[in-house]
């Protein structure tokens, strides 16, 4: 089926004198729905932004931390650089202090100095390196603490960036909906139905959106648009566009784009139109 068919369709049409009075409040409707589109995009591109910057900060950050509680756990108990040099520094000195009690009682050279000398130094070596042991030990348990506390951390900023990115990807879609709804409250409710031959799609969507249909807002097949700008993109390198449709080409829409949602997130396709051209359904993504 190409973008012409012959089907038979119905339209909606409405009494005379109760056009003017719609024709009136959708002018106005839409002129809420153009002055708040800005609004909409200038908002948009603000959540993309922190979108972007927060993930980006988020990863480096994150493995930063990660590598330096890692670097604690794996570290090897026998590795410290400084130990050696406290051990014979204080050594030295517990040397000179038992040298300088055995000189005083004349016993320089004896056996007890020696003994006792031997005992004070393997004492004060031990309980160096016990101390050295046991802090490498607390350290490490309060990296595995730090680990732990990081992954919650990631977890929770994973939720906040899908925050951000079913944000974005709601603005837009909200507004077309919204205006959509407002729209076919209007004349929908003040219509008598005929039925005529359609010979374009145009006039099937157009059919649609006049009686309130919010499917026409989700309409996302490429064929249906024009202009197409790609603006952004999400973690799993679903895009985010803007464009316009080929039957209203005054206004630029923002979204997605059916096919790649097809191949990405297919459960949030909705219905096709004319049984052809892909939807999506924003909630679901």
């Amino acid at each position: 089926m190409g973008l012409s068919s012959s089907k038979t369709t119905t339209t909606n049409d409405v009494s005379a004198s109760a056009k003017p009075y719609l024709t009136s409040a959708s002018n106005a409707v839409q002129s809420a729905y153009d002055t708040n589109s800005a609004n909409t995009s200038n908002m948009t591109d603000t959540l993309t932004s922190l979108f972007n910057s927060y993930s980006s900060n988020l990863g480096s950050n994150l493995s930063s931390a990660y590598d330096y509680a890692n670097s604690i756990l794996n570290s090897d108990s026998a590795s410290n650089p400084y130990l050696q040099n406290i051990i014979d520094s204080t050594n030295s000195s517990v040397s000179d202090s038992v040298n300088a009690l055995f000189s005083k009682a004349g016993q320089t050279g004896s056996s007890r100095q020696i003994g006792e000398l031997a005992s004070q130094l393997a004492e004060n070596e031990s309980n160096l390196r016990y101390t050295d042991y046991n802090n490498q030990q607390t350290q490490k348990q309060q990296a595995v603490q730090d680990l732990l506390s990081l992954n919650s951390a990631d977890n929770s900023n994973i939720s906040t960036l899908s925050s951000l990115g079913s944000s974005i990807s709601d603005l837009s879609w909200a507004d077309a909906s919204n205006l959509a709804s407002a729209l076919g409250a209007l004349w929908g409710g003040s219509t008598t139905s005929t039925t005529t031959n359609s010979s374009s799609l145009a006039s099937t969507l157009g059919s649609l959106l006049s009686s309130g249909a919010s499917v026409v807002s989700a309409a996302s097949d490429p064929r249906l648009k024009t202009d197409i700008v790609k603006e952004g993109e999400f973690p799993d390198g679903l895009g985010i566009y803007s464009w316009r449709y080929i039957w209203d080409e005054a206004k630029r829409y923002r979204g997605v784009m059916a096919d790649e949602v097809a191949k990405l997130r297919p459960w949030a396709l909705g219905p096709k139109i004319m049984g052809e051209y892909l939807t999506v359904n924003y909630g679901a993504l």
